[in-house]
């Protein structure tokens, strides 16, 4: 199950690569969705994923993506795309 490799990526993410982002990444949550190319968040912190998408990561990349896309709400992108009209 890919779900098992983003939850362990996040992790190793929380413990050894970003400490600090570690309530925000915990507060995540893994839908498959094979629709998605590859990963997309939404503002309520829910992360889907294409699971062939993930499995041509390596473990450094998904962590890589899994920080990129928390930082997505945390960083208020959802509010700007509003006021441009995206």
């Amino acid at each position: 199950m890919k779900d098992k490799k983003l939850r362990a990526a996040r992790i190793k993410a929380c413990r050894v690569e970003f400490p600090y982002f570690s309530r925000l990444l915990h507060s995540l949550t893994f839908i498959e969705k094979p629709e998605c190319g590859t990963l997309a968040v939404d503002k309520h912190l829910r992360v889907y994923y294409n699971p062939e998408f993930v499995d041509t990561l390596t473990h450094e990349q998904l962590i890589g993506c899994i920080v990129h896309e928390a930082l997505h709400p945390f960083l208020l992108h959802h509010e700007r795309a509003k006021r441009i009209g995206a």
